[in-house]
């Protein structure tokens, strides 16, 4: 990560978060299922880095959000039932490069895992003050 990318604030993390969050409705409606899977997936890692910058976490270069969940775990244990949420969605990452769309999750089930994703996104917003 490049020097700058320190200066960022949970808030900023969050901010840039909840846009893509936005885009996955979007993505969805217009029926571009691949796309609202990755953008899903950046919004909850952009969420999660907000979260441990927040406790002073120091970035690191990754799209794992099941590994980030680990690092919010050992900050708050309470996370932890969000780990299997969080490894489907970890997954979500590649399907916009995938060159079969027979993997790429029905938009059902984007829907349902954004739900219990906004979930989690509503316990790290209602903790860390942006």
């Amino acid at each position: 990560m490049s020097t700058d990318d320190k200066l960022y604030t949970p808030g900023d993390w969050f901010e840039n978060a909840r846009r893509d969050l936005q885009r996955v409705d979007e993505r969805l409606e217009e029926n571009e299922c691949a796309d609202a899977a990755f953008l899903l997936q950046q919004s909850l890692e952009k969420y999660l880095k907000g979260y441990l910058v927040s406790k002073g976490w120091e970035l690191k270069r990754t799209h794992d959000v099941g590994d980030l969940l680990d690092e919010v775990t050992n900050h708050n244990s309470e996370y932890a039932p969000y780990k299997d949420l969080c490894r489907v969605i970890s997954d979500y990452y590649f399907f916009e490069w995938s060159p079969s769309p027979d993997k790429v999750p029905p938009k059902d089930n984007i829907e349902r895992v954004k739900l219990q994703a906004q979930e989690l996104i509503s316990k790290i917003t209602g903790e860390v003050q942006a």
